[in-house]
């Protein structure tokens, strides 16, 4: 599981990129109070289709309530710590394989 924790000023770009290049099966965002990519309903929209392409599941986290709000309104988990985060995200991979295997 990669958790990747973004800078403020960090771009959507910065975090697609760092999306890209994870060889783990889950990606955790981290993002800090007044960060550029939680402006945007479109920047979690775009996390999770990169997501989705790359067969990655992606969550954010975030300390701010409208912040997981956004998120979670995008079709992207949002918890409020990292360690909540873990295992809600390795269970949602669990679900999302055995679906996976029934329309095998």
């Amino acid at each position: 599981m990669t958790v990747c924790y973004l800078d403020a000023d960090d771009e959507i770009t910065d975090a697609v990129a760092r999306l890209r290049t994870t060889s783990d099966r889950h990606f955790i965002l981290v993002l800090p109070a007044g960060s550029r990519v939680a402006t945007s309903r479109i920047n979690f929209r775009l996390l999770a289709r990169e997501g989705q392409e790359r067969k990655v599941v992606v969550g954010m986290v975030s300390g701010e309530s409208g912040v997981r709000s956004l998120a979670i309104s995008a079709g992207m988990p949002a918890y409020a710590t990292v360690e909540e985060a873990e295992p809600a995200l390795a269970q949602r991979a669990e679900g999302q394989a055995e679906e996976q295997a029934g329309h095998a």
